[in-house]
């Protein structure tokens, strides 16, 4: 049983819906700060999810927003991953990669000490590393392929007969014998999901892009849903972070159905 898959699964029937609202919650961004990190963040996070969770198929939590706040950063990230875990399918992305036993701690923190069901894992390292959290049977493994920034071209696409994106999905394929293996992909580089459902990989793709960073919706969600093929959008800075203080939560309520609808295969 993989715990992020059948949570996933049942959301997306149950609520119709392929997005997941991203809780990266700067709070320097937030116009309803108090000066208790801890208080603000807990306070908009939950308010968030309660304007949402008739809408959604996930959550993503980016831990970066946390973590610079040390323990009530923390003490944040991990209250809010335990108000969501019995209900909702969590991603963390974390994006971490290291060898080893440092791979092995990264994993048990994300995993055991904050609960999430699925993670985002640089895979730069190698399948050793990677399998290292993929050994975690019962969660599940986002593998950044290529994503959504200007710079992704960089270095993803490196490579005279394969480009580094394709041979990292290719092995990753190859070794997944848990299947709980799915694919970072940006919705800026439609044209990428594209390629990589006609070469076969029907896994997940976490498509982030959307929004703020202006990825092609209606190309990327065509090509992402190719087969029956699943997906999941995420969704961030456009949806949790609104100007007006009076009707502040009613405003991210209406985005959220704005995405949804947008995402909408019907």
């Amino acid at each position: 049983m993989n715990i992020f898959k059948d949570k996933f699964n049942n959301l997306v029937k149950k609520n119709n819906s392929l997005l997941c609202v991203g809780l990266d919650s700067d709070y320097e961004k937030i116009i309803l700060k108090t000066k208790s990190v801890y208080k603000t963040l807990i306070k908009f996070n939950f308010q968030i999810i309660e304007s949402t969770y008739d809408l959604v198929c996930c959550y993503k939590i980016n831990s970066a927003f946390y973590e610079a706040y040390g323990l009530d950063g923390i003490k944040a990230l991990y209250e809010t991953i335990k108000k969501l875990k019995n209900d909702f399918p969590v991603i963390l992305d974390f994006k971490r990669a290291d060898i080893g036993n440092t791979a092995k701690l990264y994993a048990k923190f994300g995993f055991e000490f904050l609960n999430a069901d699925a993670v985002t894992i640089i895979p730069y390292m190698g399948i050793d590393t990677i399998d290292i959290f993929r050994n975690y049977k019962e969660k599940f493994v986002f593998i950044v392929a290529f994503s959504s920034n200007k710079g992704a071209k960089d270095f993803q696409e490196f490579g005279d007969k394969k480009p580094l994106y394709l041979k990292i999905m290719e092995e990753c394929k190859k070794t997944d014998k848990n299947k709980n293996t799915g694919y970072v992909i940006g919705a800026t580089y439609p044209e990428k999901i594209k390629e990589l459902r006609m070469k076969g990989f029907n896994e997940i793709f976490l498509i982030p892009g959307i929004g703020a960073q202006q990825g092609d919706v209606k190309k990327s969600l065509y090509y992402a849903t190719l087969n029956k093929s699943k997906a999941i959008f995420n969704v961030s800075r456009d949806i949790i972070y609104q100007n007006n203080k009076k009707d502040y939560f009613y405003r991210v309520r209406e985005k959220a159905i704005y995405y949804k609808k947008l995402l909408s295969l019907e």
